[in-house]
């Protein structure tokens, strides 16, 4: 089942079960998110404005078609056997530690 044209708030991603998910156009906006796992889940045209991401698990994701990261920070996650496709990236940090 793939969730289409969702935009996520911080309340929801706190209790949101994202492994194994098809995400289409979603949105996520001013969000932090620490210790997610987001594994084997694919992301096609979906935002991320103004996120941060702290110890997340993106192992074996998808990012597919135009999505947009966006003044984004990405702190020690885990990228290991992801795709990252034809996404636009601006004013966005990755940092490992």
């Amino acid at each position: 089942m793939a969730l289409t044209n969702k935009i996520f708030q911080q309340s929801e991603i706190e209790s949101f079960e994202f492994n194994h998910k098809v995400l289409k156009n979603c949105s996520f906006i001013d969000c932090k998110i620490k210790g997610k796992s987001f594994m084997n889940s694919m992301f096609r045209d979906c935002k991320f404005i103004r996120c941060t991401f702290v110890d997340c698990n993106f192992q074996s994701v998808v990012f597919q078609e135009s999505g947009l990261w966006m003044e984004s920070t990405f702190e020690a996650n885990d990228f290991s056997k992801a795709i990252i496709g034809n996404l636009k990236i601006e004013k966005s940090s990755f940092l490992y530690i």
